[in-house]
């Protein structure tokens, strides 16, 4: 999936805490490896939520939950429902 997001960062609930939410549009390729390896491209969306914690003027750590969802396709002659995922990520990010 290929993703351009927007996001919003709420009032800091102490000076290191800084709750977020944000919302993406874009792509998403769903790629078989039957056959002729066909694939597809649709539509895909997201929604995001989490918390920042900022350990120094350049670098944080992040915790968030995400809902990503696609448009229905068809791969292979085979007709695809939306999908549906639920994920969470923690990792960290460099300011510069």
């Amino acid at each position: 999936s290929l993703f351009g997001n927007i996001y919003y960062d709420f009032a800091n609930v102490s000076k290191r805490y800084t709750p977020y939410v944000g919302l993406g549009l874009g792509t998403t390729t769903i790629d078989t490896d039957r056959n002729n390896n066909d694939s597809d491209t649709t539509f895909g969306y997201q929604a995001k939520a989490g918390v920042s914690y900022e350990m120094s003027n350049t670098t944080d750590l992040f915790l968030e939950g995400i809902y990503q969802g696609t448009k229905s396709m068809t791969v292979e002659n085979n007709h695809i429902d939306p999908l549906e995922i639920y994920s969470a990520r923690f990792g960290a990010r460099y300011k510069f």
